[in-house]
């Protein structure tokens, strides 16, 4: 991680230690203990399944309502979707629910980041985006 606590020039790099506990959370599927406050990730796992969220009339209502908890539990609602963007636009049902899910996160403020996770190493990386973004708001909170 950067350390930004000393002028741009003499920015240097720090090694930062997670240790990781695995729970059911209520809502949102990644944290920081103690600073839920600030920031929350939903997950979301695939194209299909944020198509089935978003066009199914049921499942919509129970995407809307996790959405709800997420803008009222956190100052920083943020939905994590595995996938390419590409991925969303070759399938004519997931482009559907492309146009409806830009106009639903925007209408409960929630931030969207598309990380490809289709091997470990993507996965990996994916996991260490999101401790990055969960880090780096904790600190700026």
């Amino acid at each position: 991680m950067l350390d930004d606590t000393s002028t741009p020039a003499k920015r240097k790099r720090v090694t930062v230690a997670i240790h990781v506990v695995k729970r059911k959370m209520d809502t949102a599927d990644y944290c920081i203990e103690g600073k839920e406050h600030v920031c929350l990730v939903e997950r979301k796992g695939s194209a299909r399944e944020i198509t089935k969220n978003l066009l199914t009339a049921r499942d919509r209502a129970r995407f809307e309502r996790e959405l709800v908890r997420l803008r009222e539990e956190t100052a920083n609602p943020v939905l994590l979707m595995e996938g390419w963007p590409s991925q969303l636009l070759e399938d004519t049902e997931a482009s559907l629910a492309v146009d409806s899910l830009i106009r639903t996160l925007s209408l409960y403020g929630t931030e969207l980041l598309l990380v490809p996770a289709s091997n470990i190493r993507q996965r990996r990386a994916a996991g260490e985006w999101v401790a990055r973004l969960l880090i780096n708001r904790a600190i700026h909170d």
